[in-house]
């Protein structure tokens, strides 16, 4: 049984590095260590909550165009690895930053393979008669462990 849960969140600043599936196989995983290797540069940057923790980290997609939506045939496009940030701040050289737009989403909590909980919830999707209006977007809890999500935005709620 899937764990799926519909949320909306408001617009959020994400400042990361990026990456594109022409950088080859294997990219989003170099991705996301270099942001680790890297993280003391941004680190002040970061948002945290009243007791310090890091409010989330973030995988965001988007299609070469930039206009967030979903890669073509899920295999072309872009990833930004990175950690939530006030949309004030400026991204240092190296580093970009990202307003992802407010949406409402299906949120699936990963168990086991990350392809295998997208196409779950890719079929979920398709059963329930919704359809993604915007790129599919992963999440890292800090507060629950760093565990691993899947947002796939279902409804737009402002203009991208």
């Amino acid at each position: 049984m899937m764990d799926i849960k519909h949320m909306k969140v408001e617009s959020f600043a994400v400042l990361g590095l990026l990456g594109s599936t022409e950088d080859g196989k294997g990219f989003v995983q170099s991705l996301w260590q270099n942001v680790e290797h890297r993280f003391h540069e941004i680190n002040h940057l970061a948002l945290k909550d009243d007791q310090g923790i890091y409010l989330g980290f973030w995988g965001l997609m988007s299609d070469f165009d930039m206009n967030f939506l979903p890669w073509k045939n899920f295999t072309e496009g872009y990833y930004l690895a990175g950690v939530e940030v006030d949309p004030d701040t400026e991204a240092p050289d190296g580093w970009t930053k990202w307003i992802y737009p407010e949406c409402e989403y299906m949120v699936v909590r990963i168990e086991g393979e990350y392809q295998e909980s997208m196409s779950k919830g890719l079929d979920y999707l398709k059963e329930h008669h919704l359809t993604l209006v915007a790129a599919m977007v992963d999440f890292m809890d800090p507060k629950d462990n760093g565990h691993p999500y899947i947002y796939f935005p279902i409804k737009r709620l402002k203009t991208f």
